[in-house]
């Protein structure tokens, strides 16, 4: 499945990305940390990129607890249960139909109109392999 798209506009782009990679992206503590190495004019565009994330996040979080409420038992509080292994304890019969309902949230498109980050500038060589991978959906891709 592909979790980016690209169209330019002007000097911003329109990157489109799923919305499962919101909690990729908002969720990774390494990523919020990743976003303090990163300094000057870069440092500056990705906490913003973030600030755009982290609002799309608040709708698609807004909807999955709505989704899980839903399906899941409920707790004296009105919490979803939670079982010995961590996972949600759903109602007799509803894991399948919470299944298909969050693995359809997790694949809303989501436009982002942002001028995407650059592998090239020097204010990102601090980043790691693996903070690069997270933050790839927002990069410049000049390969294709």
């Amino acid at each position: 499945m592909e979790q980016v798209t690209e169209e330019k506009k002007g000097s911003m782009n329109k990157i489109i990305i799923k919305s499962g990679y919101l909690e990729t992206v908002v969720a990774n503590k390494r990523f919020n940390e990743a976003t303090d190495k990163v300094k000057g004019p870069t440092g500056y565009k990705l906490f913003r990129i973030l600030k755009k994330l982290h609002n799309e996040w608040e709708a698609y979080d807004k909807s999955r607890k709505k989704i899980v409420n839903m399906y899941a038992e409920l707790d004296e509080r009105g919490k979803p249960k939670i079982g010995n292994e961590e996972n949600v304890v759903w109602k007799d019969g509803c894991l399948a139909k919470a299944t298909e309902e969050l693995t359809e949230l997790r694949s809303i498109d989501i436009t982002l109109n942002i001028s995407p980050l650059d592998y090239n500038k020097k204010d990102m060589i601090d980043l790691s392999t693996n903070d690069l991978l997270i933050l790839d959906p927002l990069m410049v891709n000049d390969e294709n």
